[in-house]
């Protein structure tokens, strides 16, 4: 797992606050999961009242399924549904 922290005030990227993307699993108003199609890895970022990314979470798929167990959310839990399916292709 990679993870990125950013200190106050600072941010990755401002991102769109949608599912539309088809790489999205989850996105609710703080946090927003998809999984990278070239390589496979799940992005797990989390998001500031103004929609900006302040920490970033790169996982396997299999490292993803065991963090969002064992610290759930409510988008945690809807992507673990989606990644199951991608572990058993």
């Amino acid at each position: 797992m990679k993870v990125r922290i950013l200190s106050t005030g600072e941010c990755v990227r401002k991102v769109k606050k949608t599912s539309q993307d088809s790489s999205v699993l989850a996105a609710e108003m703080h946090e927003r999961i998809s999984i990278e199609p070239i390589s496979g890895l799940v992005l797990c970022e989390i998001l500031n009242e103004q929609g900006e990314v302040v920490e970033e979470r790169l996982f396997t798929v299999k490292e993803a399924i065991e963090y969002f167990r064992l610290f759930p959310t409510e988008a945690r839990e809807k992507a673990l549904w989606k990644l199951k399916e991608v572990k058993e292709k």
